[in-house]
């Protein structure tokens, strides 16, 4: 697996928001744990890190295992099979500069790279680097993205540094306190068979996890049977529908979604989505936005039933029922386009979507990131048809309010997403959209905009 690793193969070149570069299978899980890791090599590989690094005003500092080694042994711990280095998150941007230094000059090459976990993993020979990103939440530092691997903002605010390998490295404040806090009271005896896989959590947060696991599994068949049995009980769900719909054996009662309707999602040998007319919420809506939203019309939820499944059984193909107060779809095994955007594949999806609307002519309303969702055979399914347009647009503004809606939110929901890929974003609807399109979509834009999302420069900036 090294030589294949270090042949190049299976390597591909692409564009995150940490820079451009190539790309290789994360092969690090499958590295044989013997004859790989030499501290020879390490020492190499941390000091041309560490001038590079320092040369380019990027602070670092040393974590996890590489932290207990150089403070409890003076070295590299002898069963280690990485380096842990660590940097704040407002320092990313040097990180890219300093990571393609090494690149350019060293051996390095880039590993993994995980914009979802907010980490890049590169290798020198064969020694694996894990260069995690550490953010500040309230009290705590979080390291790469997830907050079960956080950390107290005291070992953070500030750095203090021991001299290791011959230089200085900044490691966290009150650092053998840290090192009782990873690794528990008895950090300083070696442990050969430390869990890899959870090297990121102190083991006090891993010993919480476990039981919260266990509690979770023995008390899952309950809150399964305790949230059936409300459903039931409180009349929005009654017997007979089951019945008529012939569900039987259910397995799990999820709810879902925060539109008008109270969705469920229940899994049995027929598995279907249910949503159950919530009046109280529906006046709510219609009384908040009534005062300040002409765009859409407020109407019962028979008639808002009977129009989404008119629109869901026309773009998607698939048979829907209403019985009483309920609406009710087939399950589709899929997952929301937002799963999908950092792939590469983001836009293709988006495109297909976009071309569905345009081709059925279809009006969404609600028209974003969460209802567009992918199935398994990478077919595009729309869903939530719940806000209905009002004649204050014509048919032909509905689409492109939806075009211009879809961008809005996705900016509303993603900010830090759509600041660093507006480029991309640009180019997508460039590629996607006549002039006469944009212009038209800048038009619905400047005649909603005081009704709906605030808009900055950017987001109508997409469309000029």
């Amino acid at each position: 697996m090294i030589k294949t690793f270090l042949e190049g193969k299976s390597t591909y070149s692409i564009k995150s928001k940490f820079g451009n570069f190539l790309y290789d299978i994360d092969t690090s899980r499958d590295l044989p744990k013997e004859n790989f890791f030499t501290h020879t090599l390490a020492k190499e590989a941390l000091l041309h890190i560490y001038k590079k690094f320092e040369k380019n005003n990027l602070k670092f500092f040393l974590i996890f295992g590489t932290c207990l080694g150089a403070v409890r042994d003076r070295n590299f711990i002898k069963h280690d099979i990485d380096i842990d280095l660590g940097i704040y998150y407002k320092d990313k941007h040097k990180l890219i500069e300093s990571i393609s230094i090494l690149l350019n000059e060293y051996e390095f090459k880039v590993l993994k790279i995980s914009s979802e976990e907010e980490s890049i993993t590169v290798v020198y020979k064969n020694i694996i680097i894990d260069i995690g990103l550490f953010s500040k939440k309230k009290n705590y530092y979080i390291y790469n993205n997830f907050y079960e691997n956080k950390m107290p903002q005291n070992f953070l605010d500030q750095l203090d540094t021991i001299n290791f390998l011959g230089e200085n490295f900044y490691v966290p404040s009150q650092v053998e306190s840290y090192l009782k806090y990873q690794y528990g009271k008895n950090w300083k005896t070696p442990v050969p068979e430390w869990d890899y896989y959870n090297k990121y959590i102190s083991t006090d947060m891993l010993q919480f996890l476990r039981r919260t696991k266990l509690n979770v599994k023995k008390y899952l068949k309950k809150v399964k049977e305790i949230r059936y049995k409300i459903l039931m009980k409180s009349g929005l769900l009654h017997k007979n529908i089951l019945n008529e719909l012939n569900i039987k054996n259910i397995k799990s009662v999820q709810k879902s979604g925060q539109g008008f309707c109270d969705t469920y999602v229940i899994k049995a040998n027929k598995s279907i989505v249910l949503k159950i007319n919530n009046q109280s919420r529906f006046e709510y809506f219609k009384k908040d936005f009534e005062k300040i939203e002409p765009i859409y019309q407020f109407i019962n939820y028979k008639e808002r039933f009977l129009h989404e499944k008119q629109l869901f059984e026309r773009l998607n193909c698939e048979k829907v029922k209403t019985i009483d107060n309920v609406i009710v779809f087939p399950f589709i095994d899929s997952k929301p386009l937002s799963n999908y955007i950092e792939s590469v594949k983001f836009y293709d999806y988006l495109q297909k979507a976009i071309e569905v609307l345009k081709t059925k002519k279809v009006s969404h309303g609600d028209f974003h990131i969460d209802n567009i969702l992918i199935t398994k055979d990478s077919k595009i399914v729309v869903i939530d048809f719940e806000m209905i347009f009002s004649d204050y647009l014509s048919k032909t503004e509905c689409f492109y309010y939806d075009i211009y809606y879809f961008f809005a939110k996705l900016e509303y929901q993603y900010p830090n997403y759509f600041d660093e890929n507006y480029q991309k974003l640009k180019y997508f609807i460039d590629t996607n959209f006549t002039l006469e399109e944009k212009n038209n979509i800048l038009k619905v834009a400047e005649k909603t905009k005081k009704y709906f999302f605030s808009v900055n420069g950017a987001r109508v900036e997409l469309f000029k």
